[in-house]
């Protein structure tokens, strides 16, 4: 892969660019936890499971500089929630149906600190946008 003659102001925005969509992957998976953090199965086999993000800062090569990426996803391997609920139809043969263990609270809490870093991610961009305006108004 060629490596591309760029200037740092100009790596500043693929780096801020792979901060943001790291962000929104990882808001992605918060937003996933809490629409299921409600639902209930028979067995904990067949429950989703909380999603975390894991990144890892990787070496671009073709950027000269490293970016962040997320490197995968981990499934919590929390035990899961079991309530005795003899009555419905989902539980199992011995009355209890199992629910993931999400807590809404702390997912909101890990929301505001990804948009927070989106945030800074977003204005880093701006700024340095603005300086190369800045620098290519001055050359015309």
């Amino acid at each position: 892969m060629a490596r591309l003659n760029l200037s740092p102001l100009a790596k500043s925005l693929f780096v801020s660019t792979s901060s943001m969509e790291s962000q929104n992957e990882r808001i992605l998976l918060i937003t996933q936890n809490i629409a299921n953090a409600p639902t209930k199965a028979s067995s904990p086999d067949d429950l989703f499971r909380r999603k975390l993000a894991s990144f890892k800062s990787v070496w671009n090569g073709s950027l000269g500089t490293h970016i962040l990426k997320m490197q995968r996803v981990i499934e919590a391997n929390d035990e899961p929630l079991k309530t005795y609920s003899p009555g419905d139809p989902r539980a199992n043969e011995e009355g209890y149906l199992f629910q993931p263990n999400i807590s809404p609270a702390l997912e909101m809490a890990d929301m505001r600190e990804a948009s927070k870093s989106y945030e800074s991610s977003l204005r880093a961009f701006e700024r340095v946008l603005g300086m190369i305006q800045n620098v290519s108004g001055l050359l015309k």
